[in-house]
């Protein structure tokens, strides 16, 4: 346990340390960062809904891989382990959509594959492709998605309810 802890202290404090270079590279960044850094602080005082809010906020204006692991660790902190397995698994594939000089590390991208595969041992998992337009992914009663879609959800082992809906059907 004091290990995983350990590991991702030090992804927080890799993320920290890149903060400046993210807020150089634009306007995006420049709005993005304060909204990070305050998603960290939150994190330091274990405010993790406070956290998520911000890391997610900055997100929306500046869709990051650095970001995307402040939520996945944010969520695992909080015991959403499915919420962190989704995470995770974005963070691997934006860092390989973004392998330029800004990507992030390969010691980085193995550690969060070890995390993801850590999670996957303890979920089961649910790829769902539908071409339909416009219909309502619905996962235990709240809303997922929207179709058309070529998703996976991480879920925690037990009984669960899909549902699609669409207006008129």
């Amino acid at each position: 346990m004091a290990r995983v802890l350990r590991i991702e202290l030090s992804l927080l404090v890799v993320l920290f340390l890149l903060a400046p270079a993210v807020a150089s590279a634009g306007a995006g960044r420049d709005k993005a960062r304060p909204l990070f850094n305050k998603g960290i602080q939150c994190f330091d005082r274990k405010d993790y809904d406070c956290a998520l809010t911000a890391y997610r906020q900055a997100y929306a204006i500046f869709p990051s891989p650095k970001i995307s692991i402040n939520i996945a660790l944010t969520l695992e902190a909080k015991g959403d382990a499915p919420g962190a397995a989704a995470h995770y698994e974005r963070f691997l594939m934006e860092a390989k959509q973004n392998n330029g000089d800004t990507g992030p590390s390969r010691q980085l991208n193995e550690t969060v594959a070890n995390k993801l595969q850590a999670l996957r041992l303890k979920l089961g998992s649910l790829n769902l492709t539908c071409p339909v337009h416009g219909a309502d992914v619905l996962l235990d009663g709240g809303i997922r998605a929207r179709t058309p879609t070529d998703l996976r959800f991480y879920l925690q082992p037990g009984k669960h309810t899909l549902e699609l809906r669409k207006t008129g059907h």
